[in-house]
């Protein structure tokens, strides 16, 4: 069984599903626009990469959301699919999105939704565009500068977690790693020494929004 077939199989009960070229499901939902899914092949061992993510509206143009099931994205699919508009998604994900959103391609998960809500109450905060799997560049008004921010959900960092996601975004340059996680109230010193090292903030999301007007975040 294909990874289309399996999707199909999962929402044919509520919705009305038809084929459209190798990977691609038109899915017909009552009172709202159909939507275009595109089934990503499984692969756990290599991350979907920029170049089946071309592939794939080349194939199916209209595409909306690429689901991934058992795999995770390069961070350069983010990044694209963020600029043209294209969801990208576990089949959890999908499923609500198929129910809750008349445009699926703007779908966020809840705590890319509730981030999004965090930066748009800063005043200070222009825009907030995804650059990764978790990292944003935030743009901020007057002559404020922009930043990179990996925003990360583990509070109980060593040196070498610091390290390691650094070298995850090595293809930017960080600014800051932020923890989101609202138990979070401080770090050890050796992850903030390693952060330090590397010239990257480490901050809890509530320290760093507060702090969003200033050019010390």
């Amino acid at each position: 069984m294909s990874i289309r077939d399996w999707v199909a199989g999962k929402i044919k009960d509520d919705f009305d599903v038809e084929p459209r070229g190798e990977l691609g499901l038109v899915v017909k939902r009552e009172g709202r626009p159909n939507a275009h899914v595109y089934c990503a092949d499984a692969n756990e061992h290599v991350l979907y990469s920029a170049e089946e993510f071309e592939r794939a509206i080349l194939e199916f143009p209209e595409l909306e959301f690429v689901v991934l099931i058992k795999r995770d994205a390069d961070h350069e699919v983010y990044e694209r699919a963020g600029k043209i508009g294209v969801a990208i998604h576990s089949f959890g994900e999908l499923s609500q999105a198929l129910s809750a959103s008349n445009d699926i391609s703007h779908w966020e998960t809840r705590d890319q939704a509730y981030l999004r809500r965090r930066m748009s109450y800063a005043r200070s905060v222009e825009s907030f565009e995804i650059k990764g799997r978790s990292a944003y560049l935030i743009s901020r008004r007057g002559m404020l500068s922009s930043l990179v921010v990996a925003f990360i959900e583990p509070y109980e960092l060593t040196s070498d977690d610091i390290y390691g996601i650094a070298e995850d975004y090595r293809h930017l340059k960080l600014d800051a790693i932020v923890v989101t996680n609202p138990y979070a109230r401080g770090f050890a010193p050796e992850p903030m020494a390693a952060a330090r090292a590397m010239g990257i903030r480490l901050r809890t999301l509530n320290d760093f929004v507060s702090d969003l007007g200033s050019e010390q975040v």
